[in-house]
């Protein structure tokens, strides 16, 4: 139980490391992956929406409170969207979702959500329009972050997944 906890610690720290200090290097036109969103996914269909959004509201509040952000405004989005991904947990089907491409689905969905969300919060203009900005604020960063969770999704060691 203990060692556990030390390696999800481990892990969160790591996301929260490559996030801040690599994702911007590999960003394409403005657009970022959010590797924390991969990991509120993953522990959403793992361990159920109630965990999930708990871990969600941790990990956006820690966010906002490092980045600087509007206060609240990640954690929303996350909570959010592990409230939409928790519909799609099952116990008996954890390894069906998270080992293949339906994990990479259910992260483009939570990142639609996640990315709508965050920017209407925190800098919505009307004068680009709703159009554009769901496409250039959303949709681009899902697909990306889609990208990027089917490499995590390959990698998750089936073990992890029996508990």
């Amino acid at each position: 139980m203990i060692q556990q906890i030390i390696v999800q610690l481990l892990l969160i720290i790591v996301a929260f490391f490559f996030q801040i200090v690599f994702v911007p290097q590999i960003s394409l036109s403005g657009v970022s992956p959010d590797l924390l969103l991969i990991l509120v996914v993953f522990a959403t269909l793992l361990k159920g929406r109630d965990f999930g959004m708990v871990f969600g509201a941790i990990i956006g509040l820690i966010f906002d409170l490092a980045t600087g952000s509007l206060l609240g405004s990640s954690m929303f989005a996350k909570v959010l969207s592990a409230f939409i991904i928790g519909y799609f947990y099952n116990e008996n089907k954890r390894e069906l979702l998270i080992k293949s491409y339906r994990f990479a689905l259910l992260v483009f969905l939570a990142g639609i959500i996640n990315a709508f969300s965050y920017t209407l919060m925190t800098n919505f203009s009307i004068s680009n329009g709703v159009l554009s900005l769901f496409v250039y604020a959303a949709i681009l960063p899902a697909l990306y972050t889609a990208v990027i969770s089917s490499l995590v999704s390959f990698f998750v060691p089936s073990r992890l997944l029996d508990e």
